[in-house]
């Protein structure tokens, strides 16, 4: 059995997207996987047993059988090929290449945007993280661009079918609002894309899963001293 370690989370969302997407195309089946919750306020990502699946202590990662992978890009591409699924031969480079793009541009730049919209100034209250802050969205919103351009070319991310690139991408998309970009109207082939993509029954599957489990990072709690906590846990306690 697969086994997904997941929290909900843009990166985490790659994988259950995959494994709904999957199930929804008749090649995989509920029983081949289980999605194991990793709380990351409660600092489980930091457990002895998580990092002997993923040692850079992060989520997603996945074990399968003896086998164990982690860095999400690697996931999926391990299980789309296992799978058979949703990683054409015949576009191979097409999807790693914008499948690189993402994991080495688009969610490092959207993480960082997250993290001075929602942790920074709980962490260094006095500090001024307005360059910073402007300096990410900037780049996210040129990313969104890129996609635009590309999108204007092909159906979806890499190349006319739906693949795994469109998969690891969209997670990043949906907090558009929070990190800068007001609409996408700008963006008419991002719009498109943007809104197939939650229409599909798999994707909005796969992003409600363990959709209420990291209660500790709720987005509506930021002023709390729990969220502060989390925080704390998040950015602080890690030894990496």
């Amino acid at each position: 059995m697969l086994e997904v370690f997941f929290a909900p989370t843009p990166n985490g969302w790659k994988l259950s997207i995959l494994v709904e997407e999957l199930v929804e195309s008749g090649k995989m089946s509920r029983e081949d996987f289980k999605v194991v919750g990793v709380n990351l306020g409660k600092g489980e990502q930091f457990t002895e047993e998580f990092l002997s699946v993923s040692p850079n202590g992060r989520i997603p990662a996945i074990r399968d059988g003896a086998k164990t992978v982690f860095e999400s890009g690697a996931c999926l591409m391990y299980v789309a090929e296992k799978w058979k699924a949703f990683f054409p031969e015949k576009y191979k480079y097409e999807v790693l290449q914008w499948l690189f793009w993402q994991v080495g541009g688009l969610g490092p730049m959207a993480g960082q945007v997250s993290h001075f919209v929602n942790y920074a100034p709980l962490i260094d209250e006095k500090a001024d993280h307005t360059y910073p802050l402007e300096r990410y969205k900037r780049e996210y919103k040129r990313l969104l661009s890129v996609m635009d351009v590309q999108l204007g070319k092909t159906k979806y991310l890499a190349c006319d079918e739906y693949t795994i690139a469109d998969m690891a991408s969209y997670g990043w998309i949906i907090p558009y609002r929070r990190f800068g970009v007001e609409d996408l109207s700008e963006m008419p082939n991002l719009q498109r894309w943007f809104d197939e993509l939650k229409n599909r029954p798999a994707v909005r599957r796969g992003v409600e899963t363990l959709k209420n489990e990291n209660q500790n990072i709720g987005k509506n709690a930021k002023t709390s001293k729990n969220f502060k906590d989390v925080a704390n846990v998040l950015f602080k306690k890690s030894k990496m």
